[in-house]
């Protein structure tokens, strides 16, 4: 850590899917990060999405709907669920034996 903090382990939570779109994985810029995908802005995300799921109205309407129709957003996840997703077994990644506390773990400077 900046701190000079060490510790022996660090879990992470990590999600085996990924956002699969026109045949590519996409990450959002708006997190910062070094990855060689192909990034684009949740803004423009949400564009292709909305056109995407034939939505007529603006983003913002689109937003809206999404946010507070629920019917309207189960449709949109499942699009997304059934044309958009892509599963992966990452051979790093390993579910976690034990799970400590911060103040659990084993730490020095």
């Amino acid at each position: 850590m900046d701190t000079g903090e060490v510790f022996g382990n660090v879990y992470a939570y990590y999600e085996p899917r990924a956002l699969l779109w026109n045949g590519e994985m996409r990450r959002f810029k708006d997190i910062s990060g070094q990855s060689p995908l192909q990034a684009v802005w949740q803004s423009e995300m949400l564009n292709e999405l909305k056109l995407a799921v034939k939505h007529e109205g603006t983003r913002e309407e689109f937003i809206h709907l999404l946010r507070w129709d629920r019917s309207y957003r189960d449709l949109v996840e499942d699009f997304l669920k059934v044309e958009c997703t892509y599963t992966f077994d990452h051979p790093d990644w390993k579910a976690a034996e034990t799970i400590l506390s911060i103040g659990e773990m084993k730490r020095s400077f």
